[in-house]
């Protein structure tokens, strides 16, 4: 995080548009995060769009805290942004459950199931010289499974723009 932070605040020094992405294993607010977003004077993507995002998972004690309501599998994905252990990704469930899988069971989980653990692992930050650009869309990707083997296509969803396939976010 400290590296990532020095990157982005030298992209700033040097008039430049920085970005860092992908899965940081941190959760927002965390020390690792506010090294970005502070010291890189970085810009979270998701939280500029949706700032009472989750900082965890609803079982975490920080998420506790903010005793906010259990939030579903489809709440989890479109407002708080999670791109890890969300009951719909097949590499988070039961090894029954993947067994199932496995013997050619196609089990579906409905969008309001409860998702009790998951959490945003993964980030687009905006650093360096942002002041003249802005997020306009960005959303939790890739959560369709394989068409044939019915699994998840990573143990994380990603974080991408809304409606190209030509780049990751759109900046205005």
């Amino acid at each position: 995080a400290w590296e990532i932070a020095k990157f982005l605040r030298a992209a700033r020094a040097k008039g430049r548009l920085a970005l860092a992405l992908g899965d940081f294993n941190m959760i927002p607010l965390s020390l690792a995060h506010q090294l970005i977003t502070t010291h890189g004077r970085a810009v979270d993507s998701w939280r500029a769009l949706h700032p009472h995002s989750s900082i965890g998972a609803a079982i975490d004690v920080p998420e506790i805290a903010r005793n906010v309501p259990m939030p579903s599998a489809k709440y989890s994905l479109e407002r708080n942004g999670a791109t890890c252990d969300s009951v719909l990704n097949t590499w988070r469930w039961s090894k029954q459950q993947q067994k199932a899988l496995k013997s050619g069971s196609d089990i579906q989980i409905a969008l309001d199931e409860p998702d009790p653990r998951a959490k945003r692992l993964d980030y687009i930050f905006l650093g360096g010289a942002h002041e003249q650009w802005a997020v306009r869309r960005a959303q939790v990707g890739m959560v369709d499974r394989h068409p044939d083997l019915k699994v998840s296509l990573s143990d994380h969803f990603s974080v991408e723009d809304r409606k190209s396939t030509r780049s990751t976010l759109k900046w205005s």
